[in-house]
């Protein structure tokens, strides 16, 4: 879980700075440092990302560390919207679910937000109530970081 977790972070919180070199210092043609730079980082983060949340579930199916969360803090992970175009905060189970039950993966860059790790839900198939769930990294971060290394 701990290198899962230092690949989602580490990808998401460098990714604009690392554009903003790229842009400032390579000029010209530079189609294979993208790829290897970008593409594969961001394919190697959302397998990790995918990776995060099953051992998120198995945590929370053996230590039910979602309702903790919810009982004795105010910390939303992001954003669930439904399929009427409602919202609803996401809980840690919220998180693991509509990862390991998303059937397309995106990642959101704001300059002044931490990034947001998107799930797109599948249409038609198997019931689904909701459409995108948004994932704040930063959240998620300040919870991965009260897990004690070693315990997790």
């Amino acid at each position: 879980m701990e290198r899962n977790m230092c690949v989602v972070f580490q990808f998401a919180f460098s990714r604009t700075p690392l554009e903003i070199y790229c842009q400032k210092n390579f000029r010209g043609e530079f189609a294979n440092l993208g790829v290897v730079v970008f593409e594969m980082a961001e394919h190697r983060a959302i397998q990790a990302f995918l990776e995060l949340a099953v051992y998120l579930r198995a945590l929370d199916d053996e230590e039910n560390v979602g309702k903790h969360m919810k009982e004795h803090t105010d910390v939303e992970f992001g954003t669930l919207i439904v399929a009427s175009g409602q919202t609803r905060a996401l809980t840690l189970r919220d998180i693991a679910n509509k990862v390991i039950h998303g059937t397309g993966y995106r990642w959101q860059f704001s300059a002044d937000a931490a990034p947001q790790f998107v799930c797109d839900s599948k249409e038609g198939g198997m019931p689904q109530n909701w459409t995108r769930a948004e994932i704040d990294l930063g959240k998620l971060l300040l919870f991965c970081g009260m897990l004690m290394p070693g315990e997790i």
